[in-house]
């Protein structure tokens, strides 16, 4: 049975069996009580207190229609956030977000700073793994220390996690972690994407291939089953230490088609769909069984050159692409509104962000800049472009080639799947350009800016001193010292212009009119805080 609006039978001659109908029907869950939050600079925080019981809801089973399909089921090696989100559903970090974004405990229950390099954490009393194991200091540092820091083992995650020195165990439930240098967003670093604890006997007895075919995690979903190109089935654990799922199991449908998707939440197959293409909204909404859900999102599209190669290693040619992409109108006609355009790797919400740097949209400046640059007859490039991803960048990346072609810049498309580009891009063995995302996840693009001048995570722009810079904002415990030296960074983005800018897109959901969910700033699905109205 999903979970679905009931239609009451009127009065009259049909009331006996109006009465029994009724009688079958679930009752709504009540609302959950809420939870102490901490602000992301707080020096300590503490935990709320956890849910002893699920709420009376529904008991059987929420489906829902993604756009993509993870590629492995080991927190630490996956590439791309969808994956990164569904492993999250079955692990839990020692952070998490709350709906308005800011940084709680999950499976610490508190922490504080030592000093400039020492952080220590508590875990949470109770907390445990799906085969019941407690989650100790111990699972931390292996997972850590092991499986994402080891460079034998070549975690796409381990950029995230580089200040990371050491994990140091003081008992079961008490660890310290020891920066390589001062680190004011370390507590950011170990929330749901990059912080996901396994269980240490657990990956050790089985090795990582076994433990991707039946993950044990501690997060509110065990893992039942996994059809590649059709579904996976996770069920409640009901030993969470948190907000326990209203319902018995989720279902994950990976359609990647969009009116397949959208066709399937029609008709009633799901009960939520990701990824509700900005032209369907008003179809969705004229359904009275349907709510679109849309709110800002973290992420935003930007285009990814080889500066390490002819043309894109002279600034005129990556100023040029700047240039000659129309962010308004992109935002107007493939986002229909549902965007912000940006003038570099910073979006409004990030820590940071300076509004006085704005994008600039000049054709023809552009042209001057090519011929500048010994292109006065424009260049020939191919442009990498995907799809099965956690949003779609194949619409804006066709647009976006449309636009480069007015100035000269003639890209021919190259599109494929994600689970086929995500590895190429890590191997940094794509075409000269390439379409992108990112969801600023932490709210403070200090956790990415390494990677885009380290030439990391897929990207080719190598810059030491701007590195260097970074590192220093990184140890800045003071927020308006810190400010500064964003903004600082920021312009000399613009300038350097290693990246194409593009905009900043909304998350666009279809839900079942029954049932209270919103989509949240950080893209995390927490399908555990779903009930029924």
């Amino acid at each position: 049975m999903k979970i679905r609006n009931r239609w009451l039978w009127v009065l009259g001659a049909v009331l006996l069996i109006s009465a029994v109908l009724l009688a079958c029907a679930p009752m709504p869950a009540p609302a959950q009580p809420a939870t102490g939050t901490q602000p992301t600079s707080a020096p300590q925080a503490t935990a709320p207190q956890p849910t002893s019981a699920p709420p009376a809801a529904v008991k059987d089973t929420l489906t829902v229609a993604i756009n993509g399909q993870p590629s492995k089921l080991q927190p630490q090696q996956p590439v791309g956030r969808l994956n990164e989100i569904v492993n999250a559903l079955i692990f839990d970090a020692l952070t998490t977000r709350d709906q308005e974004g800011n940084l709680v405990p999950a499976l610490a229950e508190s922490w504080k700073r030592i000093d400039d390099t020492t952080w220590e954490f508590v875990l949470r009393e109770g907390a445990k793994f799906h085969n019941g194991d407690p989650v100790t200091s111990d699972d931390v540092k292996f997972t850590y220390e092991e499986l994402v820091l080891n460079p034998d083992v070549k975690s796409p995650h381990a950029t995230f996690l580089q200040t990371i020195q050491e994990v140091k165990v003081i008992d079961d439930r008490t660890f310290q972690i020891i920066t390589k240098t001062p680190d004011v967003i370390l507590p950011s670093r170990v929330f749901d994407l990059y912080g996901s604890v396994v269980p240490a006997k657990y990956y050790k007895e089985v090795g990582e291939d076994k433990f991707s075919q039946a993950p044990i995690g501690a997060g509110p979903f065990k893992f039942v089953e996994w059809v590649k190109d059709s579904h996976m089935t996770l069920e409640a654990n009901k030993d969470y230490w948190g907000t326990k799922p209203a319902f018995d199991k989720l279902v994950l449908r990976f359609i990647t088609d969009d009116a397949a998707r959208m066709a399937a939440l029609q008709a009633g197959e799901v009960d939520m769909a990701s990824n509700v293409p900005p032209t369907r909204v008003e179809e969705l909404e004229a359904n009275a069984q349907l709510d679109v859900r849309a709110a800002p999102s973290s992420r935003f599209y930007f285009v990814v050159m080889n500066t390490t190669e002819k043309p894109f290693d002279d600034v005129r040619v990556r100023k040029a692409v700047n240039l000659a992409i129309d962010r308004d109108a992109l935002v107007k006609g493939v986002g229909r509104g549902y965007g912000t355009p940006i003038a570099s790797v910073f979006i409004p919400q990030t820590f940071g962000f300076d509004p006085e740097i704005q994008p600039v949209y000049d054709p023809e400046q552009a042209k001057k800049l090519l011929a500048e640059a010994g292109y006065p007859d424009g260049l020939d490039v191919t442009f990498d472009a995907f799809t099965g991803s956690i949003v779609d960048h194949s619409k804006v990346a066709e647009a976006i080639v449309a636009q480069l072609e007015k100035v000269g810049i003639r890209a021919k498309l190259n599109m494929a799947e994600f689970g086929v580009f995500g590895p190429i891009r890590l191997a940094k063995k794509t075409n000269p350009m390439y379409i992108y995302s990112l969801g600023d996840w932490a709210f403070d693009m200090g956790v990415h800016l390494k990677s885009y001048v380290e030439g990391s995570q897929g990207y080719y722009y190598e810059d030491p001193e701007l590195a260097d810079k970074i590192n220093k904002a990184l140890g800045m415990f003071d927020d308006a010292e810190r400010k500064a030296a964003y903004q600082e960074i920021q312009q000399e983005f613009f300038d350097k212009a290693p990246y194409g800018s593009v905009y900043q897109l909304n998350q666009i959901w279809g839900v079942a009119k029954n049932l209270d969910w919103q989509p949240q700033p950080d893209e995390m699905w927490r399908f555990n805080q779903v009930k029924s109205k």
